[in-house]
């Protein structure tokens, strides 16, 4: 379980981190519909994330 949750943990990592950047990059340039697209992406990985987090500790408690 610890390999599978880390397996799922890395692209989920990227996901988050890239989509940061673009928000970082498009500063005030970027449209509103842009951003909130971004901002759902941000949002659902976290999610995904903690997710996968409390699976991690319901593994431990086993």
């Amino acid at each position: 379980m610890e390999a599978l949750l880390h397996d799922l943990g890395q692209p989920l990592l990227a996901i988050r981190l890239n989509a940061e950047l673009l928000m970082h990059s498009l500063g005030e340039s970027g449209s509103d519909a842009s951003k909130k697209k971004i901002q759902a992406i941000l949002h659902a990985s976290q999610e995904s994330m903690d997710i996968a987090a409390q699976l991690g500790k319901l593994d431990i408690k086993k």
